[in-house]
């Protein structure tokens, strides 16, 4: 269902990341905000596709739409100068708006009705309802909303509701969780767990005194030392030295700890072409060193018909050739998947 509405929504963007280079000259409409409507999403819809599954039953009486079906017009960057108005003291209109006990006070006085009339309770994923009370059946559309609603209650923020029947993905936001996502995979297979305990805690923390790192992350000093040393030549964290006064002391400095992801990522990023660089000249090596081989496959008579008409030791190192072009070709596979996630997207 998600692919569905992927597949719909990419219809109407040029591109995932915008680019002030390509986006100049196009009008207001093309870059405006693009959004899909349920009905688009059920067309298109396999109907060999069971909505019904991984759906709690419950009755409607149990269920604030109010507070469940909630609009969010704006994506999430907008709400971060709601966030700074309310800092400094100064709260804007739309802030009060958004902000307002409004909804609260109807999600609570839909409660109260519901245990007052005695239909208050858990949720049951089970065919029966409390009472004797079969419950109602979703349709198709209905269930395809519930799904699309716990989307878009998740922690990463796989769909936005922002508007009547109408759905987004906000890509900026999803796509700067799934390269933090992928950034701790490979701090996990170079420095193992430790290693991926110590980036998180920093990277949620900000700038961590040397001192204070022990405490938080509950590990000797001695062992934390050395996981951040190797951390740091793998240019995944990064030290700061903050003198107590005017002098450059090393003994009187404070030496802070931070995370810098979009400098990790950069890193990650030059490594992966690389690594490609890498893979693409051990290919052509392996072709230079079989090119004999390769240019006898080559004939018309011998094409598809390899194993009957060489010779046992051509064609070992045939196979062998096939075996390590389908692993290295492999390899450069994946690792394009990291830079298109890193770089295109």
């Amino acid at each position: 269902m998600y692919a569905v509405l992927l597949k719909q929504l990419t219809k109407k963007l040029p591109r995932c990341r915008s680019n002030p280079k390509m986006d100049i000259g196009e009008d207001d409409e093309s870059t405006g905000r693009k959004v899909v409507t349920t009905n688009e999403i059920l067309d298109n819809l396999k109907t060999a596709v069971d909505l019904s599954l991984g759906l709690g039953k419950t009755t409607r009486e149990r269920i604030s739409n109010r507070a469940a079906e909630k609009i969010v017009e704006h994506p999430p960057k907008d709400t971060l100068k709601f966030l700074e108005a309310e800092v400094d003291g100064n709260a804007s209109s739309d802030e009060e708006e958004e902000y307002s006990d409004t909804d609260e006070e109807e999600y609570d006085d839909d409660y109260k009705e519901n245990v007052a009339n005695g239909t208050g309770g858990k949720v049951k994923f089970d065919g029966s309802a409390e009472g004797g009370k079969s419950v109602r059946k979703f349709d198709r559309p209905g269930q395809l909303r519930q799904h699309l609603l716990k989307l878009a209650e998740s922690n990463q923020g796989f769909v936005r509701h922002c508007g009547p029947d109408e759905w987004t993905v906000d890509f900026e936001p999803l796509m700067r969780g799934l390269r933090e996502a992928e950034l701790d995979v490979v701090i996990e297979q170079t420095c193992g767990p430790l290693g991926l305990r110590l980036a998180r805690i920093l990277r949620s923390k900000g700038k961590l005194d040397e001192k204070a790192i022990p405490q938080i992350a509950l590990i000797p000093k001695q062992v934390m030392q050395v996981k951040l040393q190797e951390m740091e030549a793998l240019d995944l964290v990064h030290i700061q030295e903050v003198p107590k006064d005017n002098k450059a002391d090393v003994k009187k400095s404070f030496f802070l700890w931070y995370c810098d992801v979009d400098r990790s990522l950069n890193t990650l990023l030059l490594n992966s072409y690389k690594t490609m660089v890498r893979i693409l000249q051990t290919l052509e090596r392996l072709r230079q060193n079989d090119k004999d081989v390769l240019f006898y496959t080559k004939r018309s008579d011998v094409r598809g018909k390899e194993k009957d008409t060489m010779q046992g030791d051509y064609y070992e190192r045939f196979a062998r050739f096939l075996e390590n072009e389908r692993k290295l070709m492999g390899q450069l596979a994946r690792v394009d998947d990291v830079v298109a996630l890193l770089n295109d997207f």
